[in-house]
């Protein structure tokens, strides 16, 4: 795709399903030895992470500043990179360029700034690493070497299973299985979607201040750098936090989760089933394999061939017609696109550090 310009991140991590019923893991961009792969130094082009996996297949990976977390078949969970502030996960401050075993039992990963969380297959959330920012949920100070139970001192998530997490740089999302939302973190921009811009130690429900949800559950959700993301149980997409690009659509009416600005109505009667996002723009996916881009583009992020910001959702190049796209997934002004056929396009910005959720 000529008309866009192919970027890379600090890390990218693809996970490629084989016949042999292995998946391979490549990595590329600038590693710090948290690419699982044998270097700490630029790695262009991809190549494979180093196997330690056991012929496990990978089927999740998350990406933060200088670790990578790896999820397998079987409910492992790995990771590799710096091991400062425990981010690693293996009760100590040692690095790995390997990926290293953390536990088992494992259903779902993500990773904020200098955090990892997991959720275990009951439910429960832990975290681990930099105590930065309330991003631990812990009711004691210091850094976590290990991964503990986040601490619900609110008592929002009780006797809720908790099936989807996703980490920004210091706030993080959670979706119960009944489709709620939950969030904690830092809120300076008002990404907890209280209402607030107070952080939260622990979690908070995020609260419906627009009369928008009005009983709706969540299907998706996605934790940007500082503003967040969710997706209905029937397609529509909501957006709250820092009004930057503007990422979320709109550039008031913030603090409450809310609707994009549409007035050509580009996607409002679409359904949409994965979202990303970046440092103020956010990337769209329907469910016949459209994308769509809202906020900054100085660097092509928003992949419609041109560095025109847009204000309200616009449809991705032409170009990108003639193909069905089945996963988005974002840097901090990057973008990928994964097609049916395994073929991944890159729009935006080259060698910035970015961290990202990838499965």
């Amino acid at each position: 795709m000529s008309s866009f310009t192919m970027t890379v991140q600090i890390v990218l991590l693809l996970v490629a399903h084989t016949s042999t019923a292995q998946s391979n893991c490549v990595s590329f961009g600038y590693t710090n030895s948290a690419a699982g792969a044998t270097t700490g130094s630029p790695i262009f082009p991809p190549v494979y992470v180093t196997n330690v996996f056991n012929k496990d297949p990978i089927v999740s990976v998350a990406v933060g500043f200088s670790a990578t977390y790896f999820l397998t078949a079987n409910g492992s969970l790995f990771s590799a990179g710096q091991g400062l502030n425990g981010k690693l996960g293996t009760n100590s401050t040692t690095s790995s360029t390997p990926p290293v075993y953390v536990r088992g039992e494992i259903k779902a990963i993500a990773a904020g700034f200098s955090t990892g969380y997991a959720i275990n297959t009951n439910g429960t959330v832990f975290s681990w690493g930099a105590a930065t920012s309330s991003a631990l949920a812990q009711n004691t100070a210091g850094d976590r070497l290990y991964p503990q139970p986040i601490v619900d001192t609110n008592n929002v998530i009780q006797g809720r299973a908790i099936k989807s997490i996703s980490g920004g740089q210091y706030t993080v999302m959670l979706l119960s299985s009944d489709g709620m939302l939950f969030t904690f973190g830092k809120n300076s921009l008002g990404q907890i979607g209280d209402g607030s811009t107070t952080d939260k130690l622990n979690p908070v429900s995020v609260v419906d201040g627009y009369n928008i949800i009005q009983g709706r559950t969540f299907s998706y959700i996605h934790m940007s750098l500082v503003h967040a993301i969710a997706i209905t149980t029937n397609g529509s997409i909501l957006t709250w936090g820092s009004n930057q690009g503007p990422g979320i659509g709109r550039y008031s009416n913030n603090l409450y989760p809310g609707k994009m600005d549409d007035p050509s109505n580009v996607a409002t009667n679409r359904v949409f089933v994965g979202v990303a996002g970046g440092l103020g723009f956010t990337i769209m996916l329907t469910n016949d394999g459209k994308v769509f881009g809202v906020g900054d583009n100085q660097y092509g992020q928003l992949c419609t061939g041109t560095t025109v910001t847009a204000d309200t959702p616009v449809a991705a190049h032409s170009s990108l017609n003639s193909v069905f796209i089945v996963k988005v997934r974002s840097g901090a002004e990057q973008t990928y696109l994964l097609t049916n056929s395994g073929t991944v396009y890159g729009c935006g910005y080259s060698l910035e550090y970015v961290f990202a959720e990838n499965d």
